[in-house]
């Protein structure tokens, strides 16, 4: 390098000597610039080799030409919006929010990395065509070039790389903020200030060395200062109006009432669907729920709309209104507009009509749309926009084969009746609510559209790893379920399982309950543990209940059993009294059990014993 330098230099002198002239300005200007091609030319030739070190990992390498030139590149062109001066405004900023609708730091587990794209050569933004150095077309090619040489110890990267489209320029974490310069529905453009993985070094001898810092998901986010676009599903767009903004707490936020979406739709930053500035800033999807700031509609403001707004109030999903990253930074939701056929609205304070019961959407594709008409003809109004899935409540007493009437926003509507069904309300885990005449009572959370359960029964023998259906039913009409003894005298455990059943066929979620079945201790029946006296019998090892008869096949059997006392606790029979002198008696045993149910504790006995003890009293 030194002996460029001092050639050229050298060359000049003889020259200047060799005139005895002074050369002019202009003349000086041409010969320095001769010579700065001269030393750029000697710079060309040079041989550079460099290190590059992915993830930690070194690995030689030599004479990169396009690869140290890359790396330079990206060192070189992390640039701020106002350095660049590219002449265009910031129309609004775009946050990263990613598929889950939940914008989570970086640092977070399980945050996203989103796509973002170029932008084509020749586009005009904001009525002027951009400078092809602020459009960053070869990123993807830089990255796979490097990926396939040098990154050994991570060829899923290159593989990234190759299933990427043509238009792909790197990826960007979810929680990312961006200056927006245009957005349409598909597209939001954006400024990037750059980002380089890449730390670079000039060594000894004029090498280069690239360290790469982290893993080889943050080297797909190297990229150099430019525009780029992201899709419009991935951002979130906050155009920082005045009107979306009104509040500075959230106990200022009227609560008209609330609503839920019953289709993906964009919330809107004005209430003007023409409006092509203020884009849609996000798409919510079916089943979001929001707070309504006022009852009343707002008319749009484009002309000759007869479309509706609802204003209502948001700065996350309904998810995480109190997540700690805020969607736009502002943790007062913002006040937005929704076309009014998306938004079912209930005001606060309103009862459910007489005689409603919950339907669904149902019979169409996920992505179609179903109507519902302000009266019985499709080519009446349009008044909502509905989806495969939605809950509308119905009114069955004035519905037909052809149409039913639904309640949509507080007000009658008419939806073709073959695209609802009954919806399946979800029911509660059964819980054992009482035991009455030794019989396990069930009850579980009716729902107030299920037409019947499907219930069945299973015994359970775990040692043995047995289990027995003893029940089964496909319609049992209560939400109380008896079971009978007969049920309960095989197995250690007892499981009931219910499903609920809808209109149309439809069923809901499975749920059961799994209880511990009475025993029976048959080696305390021994003879040597029973003491007979003249009118009595003592009961050395003490049971819970006993039967004793003086006929074998026990009838008219008596029980010796005590009462609970007030803590529920049942004491053991110790002695079985009023027996007749010098008489045979024949007694067997049975276990008891203590449940807790919903009406407090009690017990549940099980089968009596197989084994028969016969012991005779006293003269």
């Amino acid at each position: 390098m030194r002996s460029i330098f001092l050639h050229a230099f050298r060359r000049h002198a003889r020259e200047r000597r060799r005139t005895g002239a002074t050369l002019k300005r202009e003349e000086c200007k041409m010969r320095r610039k001769t010579l700065r091609k001269r030393i750029a030319a000697g710079l060309l030739g040079l041989a550079i080799a460099f290190t590059l070190v992915p993830c930690g990992e070194p690995l030689q390498v030599r004479a990169a030409n396009v690869e140290a030139t890359y790396a330079n590149k990206c060192q070189n062109s992390v640039t701020s919006f106002a350095k660049a001066n590219t002449g265009l405004k910031t129309i609004a900023w775009a946050y990263l929010a990613g598929t889950d609708d939940w914008v989570k730091p970086s640092w977070y587990q399980g945050y996203e990395t989103l796509d973002m794209y170029t932008v084509e050569p020749g586009t005009k933004i904001q009525g002027k065509t951009v400078a092809e150095k602020w459009l960053p077309q070869d990123n993807r090619e830089y990255l796979k070039t490097i990926a396939e040489k040098y990154l050994t110890n991570s060829p899923e990267v290159s593989n990234k790389i190759n299933r990427v489209p043509d238009n792909w320029a790197g990826t960007h974490r979810e929680g990312a903020k961006f200056r927006v310069v245009a957005c349409d529905e598909d597209w939001v453009t954006i400024w990037d200030d750059g980002f380089q993985l890449w730390g670079v070094e000039q060594g000894n001898g004029n090498a280069v060395s690239i360290h790469c810092q982290y893993g080889t998901d943050s080297y797909m986010e190297t990229h150099p200062a430019g525009f780029y676009r992201f899709r419009k599903k991935d951002v979130w767009l906050d155009f920082a109006l005045a009107e979306n903004h009104p509040y500075k707490s959230a106990d200022e936020i009227p609560q008209a009432g609330s609503g839920v979406v019953t289709k993906l739709v964009n919330l809107r930053p004005v209430p003007d669907e023409s409006e092509k500035i203020y884009t849609e800033v996000y798409a919510l999807p079916k089943g979001t729920k929001l707070n309504v700031v006022s009852a009343e509609p707002v008319a749009s403001r484009a002309d000759g709309s007869t479309h509706t707004y609802y204003k209502v109030t948001f700065n996350g999903s309904d998810k995480v209104q109190n997540n700690a990253v805020y969607y736009l930074s502002y943790k007062v939701p913002g006040m937005y507009y929704i076309d009014s056929r998306y938004l079912n609205f209930t005001k606060k304070g309103a009862k459910r009509p007489s005689g409603a019961v919950a339907g669904e959407i149902m019979n169409v594709e996920s992505s179609a749309s179903v109507y519902a008409y302000a009266s019985k003809s499709t080519s009446a109004e349009k008044v909502a926009i509905l989806s495969k899935g939605t809950a509308i409540d119905m009114l069955p007493a004035e519905s037909d084969g052809q149409w039913t009437t639904v309640i949509f926003s507080g007000k009658k509507a008419y939806v073709q009746t073959k695209y609802l069904g009954g919806k399946v309300e979800d029911i509660s885990t059964p819980y054992l609510a009482d035991i009455v005449d030794d019989q396990l009572v069930f009850k579980w959370n009716a729902g107030s559209n299920n037409v019947d359960y499907a219930v069945t029964l299973t015994t359970l023998q775990l040692q043995k790893g047995k289990q027995t259906t003893v029940y089964s039913t496909r319609h049992h009409k209560s939400n109380t379920f008896t079971v009978d003894r007969k049920y309960t005298k095989s197995g250690n455990y007892l499981r009931i399982t219910v499903q609920a059943n809808g209109m149309g066929g439809k069923k809901g979620k499975v749920y059961y309950k799994q209880i511990s079945l009475p025993k029976t201790s048959e080696v305390s029946l021994k003879e040597r543990f029973l003491i007979p006296d003249k009118t009595s019998i003592t009961i050395r090892n003490a049971l819970r209940s006993v039967q004793y008869s003086t006929n074998k096949n026990f009838k008219n059997a008596k029980i010796a059993q005590n009462a609970a006392d007030k803590d529920g606790n049942m004491p053991y029979v110790k002695l079985i009294k009023g027996l007749k002198k010098n008489t045979t008696y024949y007694i067997r045993c049975r276990g008891m059990y203590k449940y807790e149910t919903a009406a407090g504790v009690k017990w549940m006995s099980g089968p009596w014993s197989k084994t028969v003890v016969k012991v005779k009293t006293k003269k």
